[in-house]
């Protein structure tokens, strides 16, 4: 095999594997945003029936689900932030 030929070939790879690449990110974008739906959904859900029921445990059930969702934003938010940045 020619040195000419084995460039193509390196380029006809590297082009499959970058259309690869782009093809699983926007398959996981739409998987994502599924998942964001449906934890959503569950979220609204599980607060109706919450409210429907007016019992001590459903109660603490509901402030510890806020507290959590609360916490993973506000996780979520200190990711965003420092993503990038570098400690000294």
């Amino acid at each position: 095999m020619e040195v000419g030929e084995l460039h193509k070939s390196k380029r006809q790879l590297i082009e499959l594997n970058e259309q690869k690449d782009l093809e699983l990110s926007e398959k996981n974008a739409t998987m994502k945003s599924y998942l964001d739906k449906i934890v959503s959904f569950s979220a609204f859900w599980f607060l109706v029936l919450v409210f429907k029921s007016s019992s001590p445990f459903a109660v603490a059930m509901l402030r510890f689900w806020s507290a959590c969702h609360l916490n993973c934003g506000h996780i979520s938010r200190i990711n965003t932030k420092g993503h990038g940045k570098t400690a000294i």
